[in-house]
């Protein structure tokens, strides 16, 4: 009898960074076949510097491992997002996202843009998990427990996990040791 192996699918955040880089070589390493996409918000993503380091995870593990979603567009959603805000006054901000600033909100904002377009490539490619190379020691809002927690929830009303490997880790150094 002949036993037929899928291997499990995931959806890497693929920003070219060496987080984004690490978690896909993570994710590998544990026998995933990894879809890299990358997210352009139109601020200054040189996306061709992405796809080449893409490239090279695919030369390494192979077409069959390795698949590249190509860089999708952010900033339609973005713009959706971002104007909205502006048009709410200081209370409504205070009551709804506590204290937070507008660099804060735009990072919120970006961010968000790309688990949306991430829920809808998980949805039409049948992925169920996303992983998104996050430090928390980066110190942004979106990456504290409270965001981290909310980003969770949006995602299982999709039937979806997002793993954030890298969440926890203080340096690289770390990571190695433990894989």
């Amino acid at each position: 009898m002949e036993v037929c192996y899928i291997m499990k699918e995931v959806l890497i955040l693929f920003s070219g960074g060496k987080d984004s880089f690490l978690s896909t070589l993570l994710m590998l390493d544990k026998g995933y076949k990894v879809n890299l996409v990358t997210f352009d918000n139109e601020y200054d993503l040189k996306s061709e510097n992405v796809l080449i380091g893409a490239k090279r995870i695919q030369k390494k593990y192979g077409v069959e491992k390795v698949k590249i979603l190509g860089v999708k567009k952010t900033d339609a959603i973005l713009r959706e997002l971002i104007c909205s805000f502006y048009n709410y006054d200081i209370d409504y901000i205070k009551d709804n996202f506590g204290k937070v600033t507008i660099s804060q909100f735009n990072c919120l904002s970006c961010r968000l843009a790309m688990y949306i377009l991430a829920i809808i490539i998980c949805k039409q490619n049948k992925i169920n998990l996303v992983v998104d190379g996050a430090r928390r020691n980066q110190l942004f809002a979106i990456e504290q427990d409270e965001m981290i927690g909310e980003f969770k929830k949006l995602f299982k009303q999709y039937e979806i996990e997002i793993n954030y490997p890298l969440l926890d880790e203080i340096n690289d150094y770390t990571v190695k040791m433990k894989y």
